[in-house]
């Protein structure tokens, strides 16, 4: 049996490039710096194709029920991908609730259902990927680079130390001779 909701390849859901790289062991800072570049280039696509499935639906069938998507974040997470939302028309409620309740109408038609089903599904992968985006993203910015600085920091300490005696123990030995 195949599963109707598996994304297609092609969708616009198979993986991105950078995917393959996160598969690939690092082999030092310039290649989670390049990560870094396609994961930031990764989030603007992302909030685009959220900005783009708002205005898709928002126009249509979705003001009917009082529905509408919109990009969430607050403005504090620069450079992060937002996800999508459910609110209410007036934008005072949020939240799953709100498809629920929607689902939960006697007055709307199966097939109408259909589609409110196939627009969750769509926007839970989409918010799939924001997730894995911002979290890889978050982790290379708060952990990984300042862990490599440190590394480098401390080894080019050492390299200047083992510099340092090693002139003078040269010095000393020229002028013993």
């Amino acid at each position: 049996m195949t599963d109707r909701f598996a994304p297609q390849p092609d969708d616009g859901l198979a993986p991105r490039p950078y995917a393959k790289g996160l598969l690939k062991p690092f082999k030092g800072k310039g290649s989670v710096l390049r990560l870094r570049d396609e994961l930031i280039d990764e989030t603007n696509r992302l909030t685009q194709t959220g900005i783009e499935i708002s205005n898709r639906h928002n126009q249509r069938w979705l003001a009917a029920l009082d529905l509408s998507l919109r990009n969430h974040g607050d403005s504090s997470r620069e450079g992060l991908a937002l996800s999508l939302r459910w609110r209410d028309r007036m934008g005072k409620k949020m939240g799953q609730h709100l498809w629920d309740a929607a689902m939960s109408r006697d007055d709307l038609s199966l097939p109408l259902k259909q589609d409110l089903h196939d627009l969750e599904m769509e926007r839970l992968c989409h918010n799939a990927q924001v997730s894995m985006v911002n979290m890889t993203l978050k982790r290379i910015r708060q952990n990984w680079l300042p862990d490599m600085e440190h590394v480098t920091s401390v080894f080019q300490a050492e390299c200047d130390r083992h510099y340092r005696l090693g002139n003078a123990v040269l010095r000393n030995a020229t002028t013993q001779e």
